[in-house]
């Protein structure tokens, strides 16, 4: 996990056989569900998922609300198809469930996905952050998701219905690549045996309510994009070794950390600028700095009511004020 670095070399050897095992398990599979509880948890399966051409399936789970979310396509996914068992839904179901279009056009898109289309996001597609360790320096109770009971039953559930939904289109790549269904095909029930496979889907116990939402894959993703895979293809545990001690190599091999002070560098800007402003202001109104004006201006105006005789006693105006006199124009 990122931000958690090895003990000691005995502990760096177990890490790298752990990480060589996690690796043939997500080739030799074709779904990995994520379901652990921190973030940074999540980033090697996320990676190895999608450096593999894997279908990745998160579930995360707070005290009332979840998310569950399939991970889009890698940059350069294979068409490597799904099992045997799947395949006989791949073409001809395809062909069947798609209104208005013949079966050869529809057993084609089954097998070739779209091109041109925007690649669906990952979890860590919407963070401008690399993951880094979340428990540290928190106690045991805010180490762990307290949840309540049915949550994770319900999360479960909805993963487990999505990736049912997502071996209909026949192909791994096909199922990665799936746009997520439109309103009008969610109204008008034109989707799938099984119903088209929402991207994101959140819900929130309090109201007993869900929201499908989708998102689209970020270019600098410390998890899907093609800087972080192609390294991991090219390293691998070497990769793994480095976030592992430091999370920002992660954020400097996808330009992150460049993207971090152009953001730096633009706030400094406007602050500058809104520096000349303010002092044009002040050279209006006559050289007085900004930290003052509210000052002058509240004793330009206890003059002005002094003047005129409002707001004090005529004893004080006369000069025949005694004793408290600083009390009654601190009142002003």
């Amino acid at each position: 996990m990122p931000g958690h670095p090895p003990a000691g070399p005995a502990d760096e050897e177990a890490l790298e056989q752990a990480t060589q095992q996690l690796d043939t398990l997500v080739s030799e599979h074709d779904a990995v569900f994520l379901l652990t509880d921190t973030r940074e948890s999540r980033w090697l399966p996320a990676l190895l998922a999608a450096a593999r051409d894997r279908i990745a399936i998160t579930a995360a789970v707070g005290f009332d609300s979840f998310l569950v979310m399939r991970h889009g396509a890698p940059p350069n996914a294979s068409n490597e198809p799904l099992p045997a068992a799947v395949a006989a839904t791949s073409a001809a179901t395809a062909a069947s469930a798609v209104t208005g279009a013949d079966a050869t056009g529809a057993a084609a898109t089954a097998t070739h996905p779209a091109r041109g289309r925007r690649r669906l996001g990952c979890y860590f597609c919407n963070d401008v952050f690399a993951p880094a360790n979340s428990t540290r320096d928190r106690s045991l109770d805010q180490q762990c998701t307290v949840a309540r009971p049915g949550l994770a039953p319900v999360a479960g559930a909805l993963a487990v219905e999505l990736l049912a939904a997502m071996v209909q289109y026949g192909t791994r790549e096909v199922a990665l690549c799936a746009p997520p269904p439109s309103l009008a095909a969610l109204q008008s029930g034109d989707s799938m045996p099984l119903g088209a496979a929402p991207h994101m889907v959140r819900g929130q116990l309090s109201s007993f309510s869900q929201v499908l939402m989708e998102g689209w894959a970020f270019a600098q993703c410390t998890a899907c994009s093609a800087a972080v895979v192609e390294a991991y293809r090219a390293r691998g545990w070497g990769l793994v070794r480095e976030a592992l001690q430091s999370p920002a190599a992660l954020e400097a091999l996808t330009g992150l950390s460049e993207l971090h002070a152009s953001a730096a560098a633009m706030m400094e800007d406007e602050e500058v600028d809104e520096g000349k402003d303010e002092a044009e202001r002040d050279v209006e109104l006559g050289g007085v700095p900004r930290e003052d004006r509210k000052t002058c201006s509240e004793a330009s105006g206890a003059v002005e009511l002094v003047l005129s005789g409002e707001g004090r006693p005529r004893e004080a105006i006369e000069g025949k004020a005694g004793e408290g006199d600083d009390d009654e124009w601190m009142a002003l």
